[in-house]
């Protein structure tokens, strides 16, 4: 799993922008930008999180979230071609298992809860 200080260097190499290159791009110092690749990400505006997820193509969860990955492009395709190839029914299905596997990280936040409460 990623930092986001670390999402953001990676996705950045791979747009081929260097620090300075991204921090114009967003109105920011190369120097801002550095702090952020080196885990100074602290509290930043939520205009500077749009921003940076637009610059970077990412989702701004994406940046929020150290739990939240994106896929490459070959990889979205190759789910997508997949997904196209079911039928409707099991395209359906497949919808369904996602949105159950999205509420996996809610499930486990509420199970340490009830494990807290049960230790006290």
């Amino acid at each position: 799993m990623k930092s986001t200080g670390q999402k953001i260097k990676s996705r950045r190499e791979q747009l081929g922008l260097t620090q300075s290159e991204l921090g114009k791009l967003l109105g920011i110092s190369q120097n801002t930008i550095n702090q952020y690749e080196n885990k100074n990400w602290k509290n930043p505006s939520a205009k500077v999180v749009a921003k940076l997820a637009e610059a970077l193509g990412v989702p701004t969860i994406y940046l929020l979230d150290e739990n939240c990955q994106v896929l490459d492009d070959a990889s979205e395709e190759v789910l997508l071609t997949k997904f196209r190839k079911l039928n409707t029914r099991n395209q359906k299905l497949a919808i369904e298992i996602i949105k159950t596997l999205d509420k996996i990280p809610e499930i486990n936040k509420e199970i340490v809860r009830m494990q807290r409460r049960l230790v006290l």
